[in-house]
């Protein structure tokens, strides 16, 4: 074991019982590598303890008689290997990723050392709290179960009672984590060429294009709740976009216009403006709303923050949407609104 790793895992200790988590990663980190690369030496040592063995003493060979012996040789040479000093490594690096809460990459390092050692009670119960904490609390059960055959414990034993009977969840908010260098691979990238018959791609497709007429949005207006929060609207506006503009008009307009700088806040988008004139100018020439009411939506809206710049960015169709839309209102009415829509020059 190289007394580099050894230090700076110590290193490591002093910032980890310092509550310094971040400075304690990073040692280990190093340590890690460091031992990495001494695995070489460990190795030909191994061979080395094996050659004296087998050309040495026969009389000790005949002390190892017995697989036990044998076994037990193999372990007074395997620390030349690292193996404890790595899984130690691993698994206070894996508690300091729980201290930041950093729990994907607290469950890899107790991967790792699991490989090494599937018998390590601590690592067991540090990868079922940071399972728990992501949500696979049936699986954070197992190791806990685990945990209690090798080192029973009255932590181990309130964790099994509290998780019991919990399922995982179906779906799990994990971000993406960036591998260190010690555990990427040293192998290149190799190009894979998949050949895909065309009959087969027509057929997905044919298959594609019938779920999704199986799939329509019917042309319905869906019934939405007058939005009070912010929350509420941006939600609404999710479903909304699958519906036909006209829907959208039609929730838009049963806002009070007393509450839109309110409500809309910043939140108001060009994309959002747009969808409303393209449903108010169909509503308009269907005659299910009255002038009077796409009157007053539209000068209200003019009040809402960053209104310019929404204006601003409106495309062709719109403006020539709300030149048209101009024609049903009354003059007053539909110089403001030119004014304020830049449409002088439509």
């Amino acid at each position: 074991m190289s007394k580099e790793a050894v230090r700076l895992k110590e290193e490591g200790n002093v910032c980890f019982r310092e509550k310094r988590y971040h400075k304690a990663i990073e040692l280990y980190s190093q340590s890690l590598q460091v031992e990495q690369s001494a695995t070489v030496l460990g190795i030909f040592h191994i061979f080395l303890a094996v050659f004296i063995l087998h050309r040495g003493a026969a009389s000790y060979f005949c002390t190892l008689h017995e697989s036990e012996s044998w076994i037990q040789t193999l372990q007074d040479v395997l620390p030349f290997l690292g193996y404890i000093h790595k899984c130690l490594c691993l698994a206070n690096r894996a508690q300091s990723h729980l201290n930041l809460e950093q729990w994907a990459k607290a469950i890899m390092d107790c991967n790792r050392a699991l490989e090494i050692d599937s018998k390590m009670e601590k690592v067991l119960y540090r990868r079922a709290q940071a399972l728990e904490k992501i949500g696979l609390k049936a699986s954070a059960h197992k190791d806990l179960e685990r945990c209690l055959e090798i080192a029973p414990s009255s932590a181990v034993k309130a964790m099994i009672e509290k998780l019991a009977n919990k399922q995982d969840a179906e779906v799990i908010d994990v971000p993406c984590v960036e591998k260190g260098d010690e555990i990427r691979s040293d192998s290149d990238f190799v190009e894979i060429a998949i050949d895909i018959p065309r009959q087969s791609v027509e057929k997905v497709e044919e298959s594609a294009a019938q779920s999704s007429e199986d799939a329509a949005v019917p042309n319905e207006v869906t019934q939405f709740r007058v939005p009070t929060t912010l929350r509420q609207f941006s939600k609404d506006y999710r479903e909304l976009e699958r519906l036909p503009p006209e829907n959208f008009a039609k929730y838009f307009l049963s806002i009070p216009t007393t509450i839109y700088s309110s409500l809309f806040g910043e939140l108001m988008e060009t994309e959002m403006v747009s969808r409303l004139i393209r449903g108010l100018i169909k509503l308009l020439e269907s005659s299910s709303v009255t002038a009077a009411e796409v009157s007053e939506c539209l000068l209200h809206l003019a009040d809402v923050p960053r209104f310019e710049l929404l204006v601003m960015f409106l495309g062709d169709d719109e403006k020539k949407d709300l030149a048209s839309i101009c024609l049903h209102l009354t003059e007053s009415d539909a110089v403001f609104i030119r004014e304020k829509y830049h449409l002088e020059d439509e």
